[in-house]
């Protein structure tokens, strides 16, 4: 199944889920950045 289907079978864009999966691997650890939960603390 590809990113297209999967959001299409959400009912959003494309890029709206690439950036939902890019914020979760940066809140995981598995991708260098501000987790949301520090974005919001500072």
């Amino acid at each position: 199944m590809t990113l297209a289907q999967i959001a299409k079978d959400f009912g959003i864009h494309e890029m709206t889920l690439s950036k939902w999966m890019r914020h979760a691997d940066i809140d995981n650890g598995a991708k260098p950045g501000l987790s949301r939960t520090e974005a919001t603390e500072n």
